[in-house]
């Protein structure tokens, strides 16, 4: 499935002895991220910094990737959340969140709960829900992972693209659009859903494909198993295209470069203490 619970709840980190803390660079982030810190010191659990966010408070850090912590605490929005799991976090252990940021699909509480869910992490609750992820290739060469999105955009705005969608060799259509959107159930409310395209629960094991802007009517968002193979390619014409992942990072197509997507080996691992998406569902959209 694409949104596996791998643990009831109970027992979820029965002792937890080393978090790492990722916190988004304002001041309020920055000073609720030091009073984690000390709450998690004087419970013995030693506190590892992001490096950035180290240099802010004036510790020492390190980088996401050699933290080796058995829990990620993330200050910050889904943006932070983002980039912090693009480094690393929430793939060797599960990552939390705390929403300092506008929306919050992806944390789990808001900043002023977080030492009564800190409290219930220590005690061993909560479950991990292990989220979908999609490799990318150019050309057959390893581009990167997503937990949103990827889009293949125009590398001029409002200009147009001459594009090729297959799935599983099979042609989908042509089309002329600003790009083209392939999704996971988690980036579903994310740009897909801006573009149209419909919102799926995490545990729904399926990538949506999203035409931005097409011309023509009859181009609409498909939704296909995860375990297709998906093709962009962008045809010959007047515009190059732009590969973005996650909207962290992003390289330009040449024409003819085919971009191929399909289901990660890796999933992300979510430390969740509720059940709640469709209420999020409601709130935020």
């Amino acid at each position: 499935m694409s949104g596996r619970i791998i643990f009831g709840v109970c027992r979820v980190l029965p002792m937890l002895r080393r978090a790492g803390i990722i916190s988004k660079p304002t001041e309020e982030a920055l000073s609720t991220a030091r009073e984690i810190g000390e709450f998690l010191e004087e419970r013995g659990v030693e506190v590892l910094w992001e490096k950035d966010s180290a240099a802010r408070i004036g510790a020492g850090g390190v980088s996401i990737r050699n933290m080796k912590a058995e829990l990620y605490i993330v200050l910050g929005g889904d943006g932070m959340m983002l980039w912090a799991c693009s480094q690393g976090a929430g793939h060797d252990a599960p990552v939390i969140g705390f929403n300092f940021g506008t929306t919050g699909f992806l944390t789990e509480a808001m900043p002023e709960e977080w030492r009564s869910v800190l409290e219930r992490v220590l005690a061993g609750e909560g479950y991990v829900e292990e989220r979908s992820m999609l490799r990318v290739e150019v050309e057959g060469e390893p581009a990167g992972e997503v937990l949103n999105e990827v889009v293949v955009s125009a590398g001029t705005p409002v200009k147009m693209l001459e594009m090729s969608l297959r799935v599983n060799g099979e042609l989908v259509y042509r089309l002329r659009a600003d790009g083209l959107i392939a999704a996971t159930p988690t980036g579903s409310t994310a740009y897909s859903m801006s573009a149209g395209g419909p919102v799926l629960d995490p545990a729904t094991p399926a990538i949506v494909l999203t035409p931005l802007c097409p011309f023509g009517s009859g181009y609409r968002s498909i939704v296909v198993p995860e375990t297709s193979t998906v093709e962009v390619v962008v045809e010959n014409g007047k515009e190059r295209g732009m590969l973005v992942l996650d909207g962290q990072s992003m390289r330009e197509l040449e024409f003819g470069a085919a971009v191929q997507i399909s289901l990660a080996e890796r999933r992300l691992k979510l430390l969740r203490l509720k059940r709640d998406f469709y209420r999020r569902v409601r709130e935020f959209l």
